[in-house]
C-alpha cells in the first residue's frame, strides 16, 4: 500500500473549506452551443474530443468548451460546478505540443472539490456513483461519476460522505489497493461503498463503459 495514502487518513479532519468562485476565461468558446459547434477554428478541438469518443450530449452535459486565445490557448476547458456555480476548471491540452497536459487556474484548490458534486442526489436512483481520479475518466458517465482531479484527498473523502448515492471506487488499475482501503474507510463511516479492480494498465476511460457499470453495481450490492 502507497504510504502517502495511508498517511492521509492519519490526519485530523477539521473543516472543508467553500472554493472561491473562478470565472472561466474570457477568451471561453463553449463547444456545445451557437458557433462553437460549427466554426472552422474549434473543429481541432471537437476532433480531439471526438477522437476520445465524447459525444454532442457529453459535451453539453459537462459543458465543455476551449480557448484558442490567451493563457489557455488550445486547451479543452472542462467547467468544474458546484450548485451551478463555477468553482474551478480543467485546461487540457488538445495538440500534443504542450509542456504541461493539464493546468489550471490561479486560486484553485483541487483538494477540496470534486468534478460532478452535481451528481451526488439522484432522488430514488440506486445507481452508483463512480468515483475516479480524472475529468477525462469521468465524462464518459457524466451524471454517474465524480472525479477527484487525482488521488482522494482527506477533504474530498468528507466530501463524498454527502453523496446520497452509493459509491463505487474505480481508482487507475495501479491503484485498486487504494481503491479498497478507500472503499473500506467510506463503509465505516456507514456510506454504502463498493471499489471495482480495473486490469492492470487501464483506466476507467478506456474499459468497455458497459462492463464498467455492471461491475459497479456489482460491487455495492
Amino acid at each position: 500500500m502507497d504510504g502517502e495514502f495511508d498517511d492521509m487518513w492519519q490526519k485530523p479532519w477539521r473543516h472543508v473549506t467553500q472554493a472561491p468562485q473562478i470565472k472561466l476565461p474570457d477568451e471561453h468558446i463553449p463547444l456545445y452551443t451557437g458557433d462553437g459547434i460549427y466554426a472552422d477554428v474549434t473543429k481541432p478541438a471537437r476532433d480531439y474530443l471526438l477522437s476520445r469518443g465524447f459525444s454532442d450530449q457529453t459535451l453539453l452535459k459537462a459543458r465543455i468548451g476551449v480557448c484558442l486565445e490567451g493563457y489557455f490557448r488550445h486547451r479543452i476547458i472542462v467547467p468544474i460546478t458546484e450548485a451551478n456555480s463555477v468553482r474551478g476548471f480543467v485546461a487540457r491540452d488538445y495538440t500534443g505540443y504542450a509542456d504541461m497536459k493539464y493546468v489550471y487556474p490561479k486560486g484553485m484548490n483541487r483538494a477540496n472539490m470534486l468534478f460532478g458534486e452535481n451528481s451526488f442526489s439522484a432522488t430514488g436512483s440506486e445507481d452508483p456513483l463512480l468515483v475516479v481520479e480524472g475529468v477525462f475518466d469521468a465524462l464518459p458517465y457524466v451524471g454517474n461519476a465524480v472525479a477527484c482531479l487525482g488521488k482522494p484527498t482527506v477533504m474530498q473523502v468528507e466530501l463524498l460522505k454527502k453523496a446520497n448515492r452509493p459509491l463505487a471506487i474505480v481508482l487507475d488499475g495501479d491503484a485498486w489497493e487504494e481503491g479498497y482501503s478507500l472503499s473500506q474507510k467510506l463503509r465505516l463511516n456507514g456510506k454504502r461503498a463498493g471499489y471495482v479492480k480495473l486490469p492492470a494498465g487501464e483506466d476507467p476511460g478506456s474499459v468497455d463503459p458497459c462492463w464498467l457499470l455492471d461491475e459497479a453495481h456489482k460491487c455495492v450490492s
